[in-house]
């Protein structure tokens, strides 16, 4: 156990509360040996640690009405997710987007006078139509304005309408940070004139209104072609290899085409449908910048979400030019320790089949995000970890405890494992490098690594959220509990009173580390045990183990 939560259970227990401190020594576990290890994904998308931990399960209650038009494709366009900082406010910008030739920030884009407020709707459609700012100089195509330049006249003005009655926010922020010459706006005039070519989407008459709204929303509105199709040396999209992968920052977006190295050919419609709506299909949560876009999609309509994988999984073109990816050999010395680096730290969660279990660690088996073509993705998640939400415990991060050669051992060992065809080997060279690139591990994520992982897939909603509300205000009395507490009762009648106060203490150790990252250790610590405290007071007698 950590020392510091062996040093705070010790004062506990000095200061006279023994059962309950047991209890709590239970419910939180140690960072090897009792908390999720997940890495999981089909796909791609953004930039800071505060992508990974965005996993939350989107149930219809979540959803945006697409009567409130403007809002709902403002969502699914990702404009919330890129323009909002960690710890920022919505839509004000200073995200930052790393690119092989330096810096972007997010700009403002709410009706503030340092965003959009002294913008018309003539220059927002230039912007998102025409690639230009309100003064008609070119803007970096860090803005995906390649794929909103096919948007509909109507979506365009919804979204304005939208954009211009969010709160507006006072945050001047210096969007280019590139080096020369780089940041000569100029020479974007040269690249748009030669890569960037204006128009609406072109709808096929051969296809269905299914096919035909999937194609709309996976061209023009959700712009997947930005993560997900390589680029030339100029930063270009090579169209001919559309969709079939490509690096974005730290991570490795997918190769999602029709083409045979394709992640998709081990999807379903269903699942992929269920993938996509951040529902876990086949326990495989998104991860990184991809959980952006499923959280997203749980908002939007399920007949939007089964548009879009009904045409990525039947009626997206197959591409032009496909590359022949060679499986690179393993060797036995790699291959060995990898397996004994996972035995020790991830087997316990993911399981030696690799098959994790839902709502404690991922399913790494045919997962798209594990078995991509690099294993940057792979490598990312045990750098950063990924901080718990309602649905999974907290994936810890590895980058203090393993070495680089451990890690890309371990890698290579979930990338060719139990079926699994990683073409890419993951060296010790590559670690080196993507620690530099990767942002330190979020505060939920220290602070969570202190909770046992136990699955909450027999709790309701109701459950979930009075435990989320416990964590939001962590003075509350324990009369609050009494409905959690009973509640509980009713829905795990199997389990002894003390394995409910274990399963209710781990579950809300997570709830509080996703609403507090920023606590100290020991005012967590103390949250939870006060939680402890009230929890057994609250439970209703029942056998004990």
């Amino acid at each position: 156990m950590h020392a510091k939560v062996k040093g705070f259970l010790m004062r506990a227990v000095l200061a006279g509360l023994g059962p309950v401190s047991f209890s709590l020594a239970i419910a939180l576990g140690t960072a090897a040996s009792a908390q999720s290890t997940q890495v999981g994904d089909t796909g791609d998308q953004s930039t800071e640690a505060q992508d990974m931990g965005d996993r939350s399960s989107g149930g219809s209650e979540d959803r945006i009405s697409p009567d409130d038009r403007g809002a709902y494709l403002t969502n699914i366009a990702g404009c919330t997710h890129c323009h909002t900082a960690r710890d920022g406010q919505p839509f004000a910008g200073g995200q930052t987007l790393v690119t092989p030739f330096g810096n972007l920030i997010t700009p403002n884009i709410t009706p503030h006078e340092t965003g959009i407020g002294g913008w018309t709707q003539e220059q927002f459609t230039r912007a998102l139509r025409e690639g230009l700012n309100e003064e008609g100089k070119p803007l970096y195509p860090g803005m995906p304005y390649e794929s909103y330049t096919k948007m509909s006249d109507e979506d365009v003005a919804a979204i304005w309408s939208y954009v211009s009655t969010v709160e507006p926010v006072d945050n001047e922020v210096e969007t280019v940070q590139l080096p020369f010459p780089y940041n000569v706006r100029s020479a974007v005039e040269v690249w748009q004139s030669m890569y960037f070519e204006p128009g609406r989407f072109e709808p096929d008459p051969d296809h269905d209104a299914q096919t035909q709204r999937g194609a709309y929303l996976v061209e023009a509105l959700a712009h997947c072609g930005t993560c997900h199709t390589p680029r030339n040396a100029m930063g270009a999209k090579i169209e001919s290899r559309r969709f079939q992968g490509a690096s974005a920052e730290q991570w490795y977006a997918p190769d999602i085409s029709k083409g045979p190295n394709s992640v998709l050919t081990k999807w379903n419609e269903e699942d992929l449908i269920g993938f996509l709506s951040d529902e876990h299909s086949r326990n495989i949560p998104a991860f990184g910048p991809m959980s952006q876009m499923t959280n997203s999609l749980s908002k939007a309509t399920p007949e939007d979400v089964a548009a879009i994988a009904h045409y990525m999984l039947n009626a997206q073109p197959e591409p032009e030019d496909t590359v022949t990816v060679d499986i690179e050999p393993l060797p036995a010395d790699v291959a060995s320790l990898g397996a004994s680096v996972f035995a020790s730290n991830c087997q316990s969660c993911h399981s030696e089949t690799g098959e994790g279990k839902p709502g404690v660690a991922a399913n790494l088996v045919n997962n798209g995000g594990v078995v991509a073509q690099s294993p940057n993705n792979v490598i990312s998640v045990l750098l950063q970890g990924i901080a718990p939400n309602d649905d999974y415990g907290v994936m810890p991060s590895f980058a203090d405890t393993l070495s680089d050669e451990e890690l890309a051992a371990v890698a290579n060992h979930v990338r060719r494992s139990w079926g699994n065809e990683g073409p890419e080997l993951a060296t010790p060279s590559l670690v080196d490098r993507l620690r530099a690139q990767n942002p330190e591990p979020e505060g939920a994520v220290d602070l969570a690594v202190n909770c046992r992982s136990v699955s909450d897939e027999a709790l309701t909603d109701d459950l979930k959220t009075a435990l989320s509300e416990r964590a939001q205000d962590p003075s509350d009395d324990a009369a609050s509990l009494s409905e959690t507490a009973a509640a509980f009762v009713a829905a795990r009648p199997e389990m002894t009173r003390d394995e409910r106060l274990l399963s209710l203490g781990a579950l809300y150790c997570r709830e509080l580390a996703i609403a507090n990252p920023g606590m100290a250790e020991d005012d967590f610590l103390s949250a939870n045990l006060s939680f402890m405290e009230d929890a057994s007071a609250a439970l209703s007698d029942g056998p004990r183990d």
